[in-house]
């Protein structure tokens, strides 16, 4: 990896993988993937887009690899979800609740002894009935929790 950033879709890789980005929302060589962000090599240069359901969206192109990973690489940082995995839910809120608690629970921790900013929740806005919860832990605090246990 350059100064400037990693220069080399190996490169990227290894930092998104560093960074704790969650893995579904990119892909490096060019495979359509349903809410990604993803980088290709093609005949008139690298680019990068969005894709969902076979669309290319929000289309850039660059001359060089360095400058195509650099542009995935703003993207995905700057969605706050990529840095999170799923680990409970979607349930109703009781059950939900109660398997984070467990989660948390069988690698020896709980809600207060990680920082807010480390775990989120939210409701489901398109169930009817009973809103499902989710509970999201960020992807580095999870790796620190399952190397400990």
């Amino acid at each position: 990896m350059s100064a400037e950033g990693p220069a080399t879709r190996a490169d990227l890789e290894a930092h998104l993988v560093t960074l704790g980005i969650r893995r579904g929302t990119y892909e490096l060589f060019g495979a359509h993937a349903g809410g990604a962000i993803v980088l290709d090599h093609r005949a008139h240069g690298w680019v990068v887009f969005y894709s969902d359901r076979a669309n290319e969206s929000d289309l850039a192109t660059f001359a060089d690899e360095a400058e195509a990973c650099a542009e995935l690489l703003a993207r995905v940082v700057s969605d706050e979800h990529t840095f999170f995995d799923l680990v409970a839910g979607p349930a109703p809120k009781v059950y939900a609740d109660r398997a984070f608690d467990t989660w948390l629970a069988t690698r020896g921790t709980s809600r207060s002894q990680i920082a807010p900013t480390d775990w989120k929740c939210n409701e489901v806005p398109w169930v009817e009935g009973p809103r499902c919860r989710r509970y999201y832990v960020r992807i580095t605090t999870k790796r620190q929790l399952e190397q400990t246990n």
